[in-house]
């Protein structure tokens, strides 16, 4: 009867490593080869329209050029947009935020010009493959916002 007993402990917990197991593979699986690919993740752009201040989404498609035409006025005036994460607290204080404020440089619009782009919302300068605060900054604005 002892025996019975323990044999059924040793099938649930081998059933419970079992299902364990299989909900990994599911997983790792669906990482592997249902998520988007890496050429479609690099394709994927946000501009903002030059004419309207519209932020969207654009999948690039073979052939398209900048400008691209915006979804809200249907122009032709979507340039790629840089993330500002900067922002200033009441003191005048640089910190991160965690929901960026989309800006077109100026050199993109214009390769000859020679001002610099600033962000219309902190004022932060904002450059080609713009970089992002540090860590311990996003880290802070993250908790910030948890709180």
């Amino acid at each position: 009867m002892v025996f019975e007993e323990e044999k059924r402990g040793r099938q649930k917990i081998l059933l419970a490593v079992a299902t364990v197991l299989l909900v990994a593979a599911a997983g790792f699986g669906w990482y592997q080869f249902g998520g988007k690919s890496a050429a479609r993740l690099s394709a994927e752009r946000v501009f903002k329209c030059t004419e309207c201040g519209h932020d969207f989404e654009h999948t690039l498609q073979i052939g398209d050029m900048e400008p691209v035409e915006c979804p809200k006025c249907d122009q032709r005036a979507g340039w790629k947009a840089e993330a500002c994460y900067w922002t200033k607290d009441a003191e005048g204080n640089w910190k991160a935020k965690l929901t960026p404020t989309f800006v077109v440089v100026q050199k993109r619009v214009d390769p000859s010009a020679t001002d610099k782009t600033y962000c219309p919302d902190c004022g932060h300068e904002v450059v080609p493959h713009n970089p992002r605060p540090p860590k311990e900054l996003m880290d802070a604005a993250g908790k910030n916002a948890a709180d």
